[in-house]
Parts: structure tokens; sequence; C-alpha cells
């Protein structure tokens, strides 16, 4: 039961601050308010604690958040604020629950979360501790009392306590010991299965029995590949036996037939996957990675949390490949989760696991080729994962070619199916993958990889963003953050069914803000449905009671964050910012809308000049002519040679058109070469008003290299009404 005490003098630290606020407004003795100070700093440890707990219970909010600062301002290393929460008079569930209830009152929150941290992180640190673990592990063998505390300490250490407790299990000290230690390690469960099945193939044979007994007793799937390999390579028929009641004890009688590379690659699978029970200390900023050497057994190699699943997906399929070299499915998975690694890995940290000196996740994606490469984009497309896409299409750009790359592999042509991918940088990557490959001939989605290319060349770097909410006022507070952004914002609806039409007609939409109250899972489902918003960034604000609810669901999805209510606008900013970037990679910069814009071009381009029998380069008309008008400078020549190109009365009238009105004589004379080009290719198709400039330009033009480009042109377009001979006459 909690104790309150309605009577207590007045906080020290309040007293102190009430003192130094009178000597301040009597004239600021700077004497005495240094000896208060000092006062405030003779308040014990102990003491602080204990009047935070009180004010709680009392609900004298300010006192304790005084309290709990002063206390976190003492600089104790969580181990030591362990042992004062252990010591203190209060005890350690008065704690526990005090600060439990502080955390869920506003005012006390944020004081009551920094003590809890610092606790929790003491609790951890300590119990991982080698020594504290060494000593817990020796009073497993000794009286009830001393072997529960032990137990109960061993199992907090979780993962951290297995090297030790393998020892125990190989060295064998007294029975006692070994029954104890397995019956824990059966108990830690899924904490126990990663060390474990990491020591199994590499040590003696007793102790492999013993650590199959635990595994069958825990009966985890991802020990399994590891007991059936165990089963087919050990030369005892007891290690085997043990071996093959630990299987049954987990998958039952009739087991799976599969081969073991299989196997593995199932659970490789399974980490790709993220799944959640894999993961052992979930919220923590680092996972353990455990390998086992005969010289000095068990140790862990931390590494951090965002890429520990695809260290473990390659880690196990590495051994699947080297199992059966011919498992294209564990090659495959090998190359996904090595890039997906590269990608996650927090900038600035050096992967313990992953040396410098190795070659980068490309090298081994460009080696793979078509038919590695082509699972890796499908599998990517599939989990809405943008940034692997890319890199898959990165990858088969720089490697791969022939037909493979539009005709797929085992019927799946997943090259061809980013041409329809809801992001626009994996679209034109895609269509400039199958563009430069240039095929001899048609094929079914052909007829998207001009108008992509030619999108890119008109508008590109335009970021666009929805808003949704139902009130006006939210719709507002939303569209200021998406254009302090940068963002075009679509006409703001109040919900996502009445966002259709809009998003129907919108070129993209590159992320979306919404607050929808208790609807928010709703929305965000219902914009999941719509294929142009399939892989948009979502940046949801809801309730907290909304967040506590729908955070965690979403946790594990890079496309979708739940932020509170309440942000102030430069947070709003910085929520959407990192969420952009986790989902699809920083925004398409201004450079970088040129460099893509230049690539499409030069491909159409050269599409135009090699006649291509697979691409239609008209297609792009409508956005080439859209880019003659907005481009200027070099870039606006790029667009007219492909123009020129294109057999269209339109883009020759268009050529014409830009050169009249051109500002300057270079400029001019370059475009009308680009509609000599075209009238040379496909005949004249000028108009009438185009026709009379020409000739006034020929004959009264003062810049002679613009007379010279307007008759060239008049003689290539050789039409009766065009002569040389007022040329003649005027010269």
């Amino acid at each position: 039961m909690l104790r309150i005490r309605t009577r207590r003098i007045a906080s020290p630290v309040l007293l102190v601050a009430t003192t130094l606020s009178l000597v301040v407004l009597v004239g600021g003795d700077v004497a005495l308010a240094q000896q208060r100070q000092q006062a405030a700093s003779e308040v014990s440890n102990e003491q602080l604690l204990a009047d935070f707990l009180h004010y709680v219970l009392i609900r004298k909010d300010e006192l304790a958040v005084a309290n709990a600062n002063a206390l976190l301002q003492r600089g104790l290393s969580p181990i030591e604020f362990v042992g004062l929460v252990e010591d203190s008079r209060d005890g350690v569930q008065r704690f526990e629950d005090v600060v439990r209830r502080a955390m869920a009152t506003p005012s006390l929150e944020s004081a009551a979360a920094a003590l809890w941290s610092l606790y929790e992180q003491g609790k951890r640190a300590r119990s991982r501790d080698p020594e504290e673990i060494a000593r817990n592990i020796a009073m497993l063998d000794g009286p009830a009392r001393g072997r529960l505390l032990a137990r109960e300490r061993l199992k907090a250490a979780r993962e951290y306590a297995a090297p030790q407790l393998l020892q125990v299990l190989q060295t064998k000290p007294n029975p006692l010991l070994e029954t104890e230690v397995k019956r824990l390690l059966r108990d830690m469960g899924a904490d126990a299965v990663a060390p474990l099945t990491a020591a199994l193939l590499h040590v003696d044979p007793q102790t492999q029995i013993a650590i199959a007994q635990v595994l069958g007793g825990i009966a985890s799937e991802a020990a399994l590949p590891y007991l059936h390999e165990l089963l087919q390579t050990a030369s005892m028929e007891e290690v085997r036996g043990a071996a093959r009641l630990a299987i049954r004890m987990i998958a039952g009688p009739r087991s799976q037939a599969m081969s073991l590379s299989d196997r593995y690659t199932a659970l490789a699978e399974r980490y790709y996957q993220e799944q959640r029970s894999l993961m052992r200390f979930p919220g923590e900023d680092h996972q353990l990675l455990w390998t086992f050497n005969p010289s000095y057994g068990l140790f862990p190699v931390p590494v951090r949390t965002e890429v520990f699943h695809e260290m473990r997906a390659m880690e196990i399929a590495q051994h699947a490949i080297e199992l059966d070299p011919s498992n294209d499915q564990a090659v495959s998975l090998w190359i996904a989760s090595n890039l997906r690694r590269e990608i996650q890995t927090p900038a600035g940290w050096t992967n313990p696991a992953y040396p410098e000196s190795k070659p980068g996740a490309m090298y081994y994606a460009v080696a793979g080729g078509s038919k590695a490469l082509q699972p890796v984009l499908a599998r990517a497309m599939r989990d809405k994962d943008t940034q692997l896409a890319r890199k898959a299409i990165e990858a088969l750009s720089r490697s791969a070619g022939g037909a493979t790359l539009w005709e797929g592999v085992a019927a799946d042509k997943p090259l061809v199916r980013a041409l329809f991918y809801p992001d626009r940088r994996v679209r034109l990557e895609a269509a400039l993958a199958l563009a430069r490959a240039n095929p001899p001939a048609p094929f079914e989605g052909a007829d998207r990889v001009a108008p992509i290319l030619g999108a890119a060349a008109a508008d590109l770097a335009t970021m666009r963003a929805l808003v949704v909410a139902a009130d006006e006022e939210d719709r507002q507070d939303l569209l200021a953050v998406a254009q302090q952004l940068g963002y075009e914002v679509l006409t703001p609806a109040a919900s996502i069914e009445e966002a259709r039409s809009v998003v129907a007609q919108a070129p993209s939409v590159d992320l979306i803000l919404m607050r929808a109250g208790s609807q928010t899972q709703q929305q965000i489902e219902q914009a999941r449905l719509i294929t142009a918003l399939q892989v948009a960034p979502i940046v949801a604000q809801a309730p907290m009671t909304v967040v506590a609810e729908l955070a965690p669901r979403y946790a594990d999805d890079p496309l979708t964050r739940i932020a509170a209510e309440g942000l102030t606008t430069e947070q709003l900013a910085t929520a959407v910012m990192q969420e952009v970037e986790r989902a699809s990679g920083p925004p398409i910069t201004r450079d970088e809308a040129r460099q893509y814009a230049q690539a499409a071009l030069e491909a159409l381009r050269t599409l135009a000049e090699t006649r291509s029998e697979a691409f239609d380069v008209g297609q792009a008309a409508d956005s080439l002519l859209t880019a003659l008008e907005k481009q200027d400078g070099p870039a606006k020549l790029l667009v007219a040679d492909v123009l020129a190109r294109i057999n269209q009365k339109r883009a020759q009238v268009a050529l014409m058109d830009q050169a009249i009105a051109a500002a300057d004589g270079p400029q001019r004379v370059a475009l009308l070469e680009r509609v000599a080009l075209s009238v040379r290719r496909f005949g004249g198709m000028l108009d009438r008003d185009q026709l009379d400039w020409l000739v006034d330009a020929a004959l009264v033009s003062k810049d002679e290299s613009v007379a010279t480009a307007a008759a060239a042109l008049m003689g290539s377009l050789n039409m009766p009404e065009l002569q040389v001979a007022p040329l003649i006459l005027n010269g």
C-alpha cells in the first residue's frame, strides 16, 4: 500500500528557490544567495528522491518537478541511481508505482520519464555486467532464496548472460549447477535461441546434446534449421537422437521435408521481413549478432537496430549458399538484404560486422546479373520499398542486358512493372534502363516508356502534397507546413474519398498530411487503396489516445508515421522531412531534376535517331512541347533535338515558333537548324505566317548567321513559293 504523509516541512529545494527570489527583490545580497545555493547542494540524494515521490502523491507538481530536476542534475550514473532507489526507505515498488503515476500526468511527464529512463538504463547495465552475471550464476546452486534472486537477475540480463551460461554447459563444474543452467536457459525462451544456435554446430558432443535439449524445451521454430543440420552432420547417434527429439518437440512428428539450404533460406526470409519476434531488444539502439569461435567461445557483436534484421538475413542466407551454391533464392535474398543494409545504415556509424574494407553492396548486386536482381526488384515493389527498388534498377541498368530486362525471369517482369510503380524516381529509372537497352521489338508496357521520359523533361522538380482534414483550420495548418517545405499543395480535402478526383488529375502525389482523429486508420487504409497514393509517405497527426493505439501498428511501416497533435510547425516540418527521407529518400532537388531531364532527353534523342521499333518517341510529344516553352539555354535545345525527330506537324510548328520568338541570334540559329532537320526528315509542315517570317528573315535580317540559317531552311523546304531569286536580287 502507498503511504501518503500529510504533514511535511517544505522541500529544501523550494525553500532555497523562495529565499533566492526574496534576496533578488530586496537588493540581491550575493553572499546570502551563495549560502542558500550551498544549502541546496547539501540536500542528500535520498532526500531529493523521497521529496519527489511525496509531492507527486499530494499533487504538488511544481515541487515534484523541482526535486526531480535537482536529482537529475546530480549526474548519477544509471547504476548509481538504481542503487539509490533500492536503498531508499520508500523501496523499489513505491518508486515504480509513483513514477508510473507521474508519467500519466502532463505536468510531471517529462521529469518522471527522465527518472524512469535513468532507472531502466541502470537496471539493464547492472544486469548485463559480466561480473554481475558471474556472481548470479555462482548463486544458482546455493540456497533457495539466493537461487531465485539469481534466476530473476539472469533472466533480466537476457542474451547477455548466454556466453557464461554456455560455459557452464561446456565445463560441467557440477551436476546441480548444470541442471539449473539448463532450466534457466529453457525459461529464458527466445532470448537463448540465437546464441545457442550460433554455438550448436561448433561445441563438443555432450554440449550439443545439452543445447538440443534446451532448444527442444524452448520450442522455437528459429532453431529448426540448426537442429536439422546437427541431425545430418553429427557422427554420434546420441547427438542425432537429441537433435531428432528436439525437432519433434518443436515441429511435431511430421516435420516438413526440405533441403537444409532451403530451411536456412526460409529463416533468413523471416529476418528479412523483420518479424518482431526475432528482435530481442526492441526500443534499444543496438542488437546482438552471435559468433562462436573454439578459441574464445561465444561472443556478441553489437550492431545498430536499423540493420539488425538485414545482417541476420545476410548471415543465414550466406550459410544457405554455402550448403547449396545453386540456391538462387538465397543469392537474391542475400543481395536484397545487403542493399537494404547499406540503405539503412545510420550516417557516421561503422558496422563492426561489415568492415569498410569489404566491397559495397552494389559490387555484389551488379555481379548477380538479371537472374538475381529481377527478384530483388520484385521483392522491393511488393514491399513498397522504394529505395531498394531504385538500387535494384540501378544494378540492372549497369549489369544486365538483353531480353531478360523486359522479358523478366520465370514469367515475372519486374522492370516492366516498375513503369507503373507510384514513385516517380522508380518509374523514370526503369524507363531509362529500358530505353538504353533499346529492345528490337515492342513488348507489353513499352508504350509507357516515352511518356515517362517526356514527363521528366517537362516537370520533375515539382513536389506535390495532399492535405486531408475534416476541419478547415486543420487543413490550413497542414497546408502551411507543406508550403513551408516547398510542396505544391493540391486542393485540400476533408477525406481521402473527397480527394479522389484531385488525385486522379495530379501528375504525382509525393506526400500526404492528414488529421483525421479517430478515423486516422480508416483514412490511411483508404489512401493505400488508390494506386497513386500507395507509396506516398503519410504523416498523420492524431490525439494521444489514437497515437498510443496506432504507433505500434505502423512502427515497421516505412511509409507511414503517426505524430501527436500539438507539435509546433517546426516540429511537424521536421517529422515530415524525416518520414519522406525514410520512405523514398530526399526530395528531388532542382539540380537532380535537371540531371534526370537531361538523361531522359538524351535517351529519347537516341531512340528517335535509331528509329526505335519498340518505343514511339511521339508519345512524349505533349510533355516535350511543354518543356520547350519552359526550358531555356542548352536544355531548350536538347528538347528541340528530340522534337525535330518526331513526325508531327505540331512539333515542327512549335520549333519554328520558338525560333521566331528567340531573344538572341545564336539561339535562333540553333532552333532554325532543328526546324531544318525536321523538314529534311519529314517534309515541310510550317504554317503560312511562319513561312512569311522565314522569307523576311532571309531577306532583311541584319544578323548574317540568322539570315543564312533562314536561307538554309528555305532550301530544305524546297517549296515553289520560296524562290532563291529574290535573295539573289536583294543581295
